[in-house]
């Protein structure tokens, strides 16, 4: 059965890979990201610019989907340990 996915965050390191795997199994893919992706993009893959943290955006994204993924952070291993209260709090997302 083919889902419609999207993925937020897909443009990042561990989304990339979500989106890969759910492409290569035939899924219709989309990724939901602030940027472009940084690790090249897969062919078949919706890139859509945006931000999960705006209502629009993100209302815009999930219809149609039928299995959302959450893989955005705005943080890194570093800045999450120097401020952990930051690393769970925030809605600023750069997946």
């Amino acid at each position: 059965m083919q889902v419609n996915v999207l993925v937020v965050g897909g443009a990042g390191f561990v989304g990339s890979h979500i989106v890969e795997a759910f492409a290569r199994e035939g899924h219709v893919a989309r990724s939901l990201s602030r940027r472009a992706p940084q690790f090249g993009e897969i062919g078949g893959v919706d890139y859509i610019i945006g931000d999960a943290g705006r209502t629009e955006d993100l209302a815009r994204c999930v219809a149609g989907s039928d299995v959302v993924v959450f893989s955005a952070t705005a943080t890194t291993p570093a800045s999450a340990h120097s401020d952990p209260e930051f690393d769970l709090t925030s809605l600023a997302l750069s997946g």
